[in-house]
């Protein structure tokens, strides 16, 4: 079975409704079930990882690419880990949970990018 909104919702609690988080869970789906198709992973390891992989990008989407927000009184900082999958904890589970190194080798070779700028 492959990953849904409830299950990611599960690891990072969030009000978006399943048509918002449906980008993150059809992308996280594409990639384990087609980039990791061979890897012999059982159903629920796969199934994981597509939930934190999910979980990655809707955080990624929620924090907008800052490392810092500051409104009044409120203050919220995050830690710099390092880019890629290893820029949010999830991603980082994500990776741990990959123990072939599938997504390190997509990551590594990957050419596209993305930039996030505040404007």
């Amino acid at each position: 079975m492959p990953t849904t909104p409830a299950l990611v919702r599960g690891i990072y609690p969030t009000q978006k409704s399943d048509g918002e988080l449906a980008q993150f869970v059809d992308l996280a789906n594409l990639i384990v079930s087609e980039d990791m198709a061979e890897s012999g992973y059982s159903t629920s390891r796969s199934d994981q990882i597509a939930t934190w992989l999910a979980a990655h990008y809707l955080d990624i989407s929620e924090r907008g690419g800052a490392i810092r927000k500051r409104l009044g009184d409120a203050d919220e900082s995050y830690q710099d880990t390092g880019s890629g999958l290893n820029s949010t904890p999830f991603g980082a589970q994500a990776l741990a949970l990959d123990v072939d190194g599938i997504l390190a080798a997509l990551q590594a070779t990957s050419k596209l990018r993305a930039l996030f700028e505040v404007i």
